[in-house]
This record gives structure tokens, C-alpha cells and sequence, in this order.
């Protein structure tokens, strides 16, 4: 009996430790991809994603191009509003530039490349833009509830000269 009861314990054990394998929880980045592909959007790989509020920016690349793109949370689950834009990962410019439309956010997105490496900051109309390094290749944002126009823009070496100027 007791022999019956350990071979019984030890098959349960089994099954639930087999049972624990196959149902692993996915990662975050892996249910961001998984909601991407859902919404029918191509591309090649993630660089950043940055959440605001209920909203999350994602900057992803397809073929040559960097994008922009816009989910956001509900019914706790994140929902693809839709692709903002692109611009050119390479430049014959110090950096590239795009202006994202809201897609029914708060919020205006200026993003591009960094695509000399003197660069060190960038400066868009008083406010200094997030610059994100991945794989020896730098991007930047800057994410305002103000109006951003593509009329100050600096890109800006690290002993603060100007190597980059639209505008002012």
C-alpha cells in the first residue's frame, strides 16, 4: 500500500513538474512582440520601448528604417494604436529626424538616429532629448505635451560644440 501510494506521488510530481515546463509564463518583451505581430506589423527588432502612463512608445526597425509606434493599456492588456512614422537609421546628416503625429495620445514624439558619433546630446527647443545606445548604434526621442517642430533642433558633441544645427 504504501509502495502504491509513493509510485502515485512520485507519477503526480512528474506530471505536474511536466505540466510546469510546457506552460512558461512569456516574458514581457516576448508578449510585446507577440502583440505587434498580432496587429499585422513587420519588423526586424526592437531597440527601446518607453511607457507613459497608460501609453507605451515603441521605436522598432524595419529594413533601413526606424519607427515609431504607439500601444496602449486597457482591460490590462496592451492594444497596438498604430505606427507614427519613420526615418532613415543612416544619414549623410550628423542625425536623422522625424516628428511622430499623436495617434490619439497626449503626446508629440520627435525621434531619429544618431549617426555621428560625435554626438553626444541633442537639444530640440530648449529640451534635451533621451538618447538610447544598442548594439553600437544610438537613437533618440523626445516625448512632449508641447507643440515640437523641426525648427531648433542641435545635435551636440560632449565638449558642448554644435555639430548639428536646423533653425535658431
Amino acid at each position: 500500500m504504501i509502495k502504491r501510494f509513493l509510485a502515485l506521488t512520485l507519477a503526480a510530481m512528474v506530471f505536474l513538474l511536466a505540466l510546469a515546463a510546457c506552460t512558461q509564463k512569456l516574458t514581457f518583451e516576448e508578449q510585446l512582440i507577440q502583440k505587434i505581430q498580432a496587429a499585422n506589423v513587420s519588423f526586424d527588432e526592437i531597440y527601446h520601448y518607453e511607457i507613459i502612463g497608460n501609453y507605451m512608445l515603441i521605436f522598432y526597425r524595419k529594413g533601413q528604417f526606424l519607427n515609431e509606434g504607439v500601444l496602449l493599456y486597457t482591460n490590462k492588456q496592451w492594444k497596438w494604436l498604430g505606427g507614427n512614422g519613420n526615418v532613415e537609421m543612416k544619414s549623410s546628416e550628423s542625425i536623422s529626424y522625424g516628428l511622430a503625429g499623436k495617434q490619439d495620445t497626449p503626446y508629440n514624439v520627435m525621434f531619429g538616429a544618431v549617426c555621428d558619433t560625435r554626438v553626444a546630446s541633442i537639444k530640440i527647443n530648449e529640451e534635451y532629448a533621451k538618447i538610447i545606445s544598442k548594439d553600437n548604434f544610438k537613437i533618440w526621442f523626445l516625448i512632449s505635451t508641447n507643440e515640437l517642430l523641426a525648427k531648433d533642433i542641435k545635435g551636440i558633441s560632449s565638449d558642448n560644440q554644435i555639430i548639428y544645427s536646423i533653425g535658431q
